[in-house]
């Protein structure tokens, strides 16, 4: 098991072979042997190797794997993360990454749906990732999973502060994430695989870049923000 081979404790010239013959076996026959194996293992991937000389007969196998306990899945209603993103639907994790960066109300949905799109054309390119798991938790990409960013408790309950506009922001982004997935919503971005707001200094990936997109909106002090888009 693992690559560690089963002594056999009740004999040293068969101490490799849990099970073996005995010369009287040639008067009385075959016999057939009953052993249960106990292991404390860690959870995990483990293999089992049966090694056999001549041609003995394997009948049953039987695995107790311990009590089975269900994983549970997060849900829209029920979108606090097990501490696992895997664990979480392609329109889960990308509604969390949604709300994470753009659950402020000001944010007009039109830029909701080119964040979203970003994440979908990155996926769709070769060398970035497979999965929408694997491009919104790719490290330092989307700031609101950063494990230290203000944002990130949004990301992982986003219905931890009880607040009834944030469950309704949540649904609202959990929506569009849904018809961004089925493409409901067309890529306003034409192909855009980036994006910065104008909050932060011009990123060195976007110096002398022409962005495919910018949006434009009001934001809490009443002043115009802008959202910058590239096709990198």
């Amino acid at each position: 098991m693992d690559g560690n081979i089963e002594k056999n404790t009740e004999s040293r010239r068969w101490k490799s072979w849990v099970w073996h013959a005995t010369p009287g076996q040639m008067f009385s026959g075959e016999k057939r042997e009953k052993k249960i194996f106990s292991k404390q293992l860690p959870k995990g991937i483990h293999y089992i190797e049966l090694w056999a000389d001549k041609t003995p007969v394997l009948h049953t196998v039987t695995l107790d794997l311990g009590d089975y306990i269900s994983k549970r899945i997060p849900t829209v209603e029920d979108p606090k993360w097990t501490e696992d993103f895997t664990d979480d639907t392609d329109q889960i994790i990308l509604a969390r990454a949604l709300f994470g960066e753009v659950r402020n109300t000001l944010v007009p949905d039109k830029a909701r749906i080119a964040i979203g799109w970003v994440i979908k054309n990155r996926m769709k390119s070769k060398g970035r990732g497979y999965s929408y798991y694997e491009i919104i938790t790719e490290p330092s990409q989307f700031s609101a999973f950063n494990k230290t960013d203000p944002n990130r408790p949004f990301v992982e309950n986003p219905l931890h502060t009880g607040n009834g506009a944030d469950m309704k922001a949540w649904k609202h982004a959990y929506d569009i994430a849904g018809k961004i997935i089925k493409a409901t919503f067309q890529d306003p971005t034409q192909r855009a695989n980036h994006y910065y707001d104008d909050s932060i200094s011009t990123p060195d990936w976007a110096q002398d870049k022409k962005p495919t997109l910018h949006i434009t909106y009001i934001n809490e002090s009443g002043s115009e923000s802008t959202i910058y888009f590239y096709n990198l």
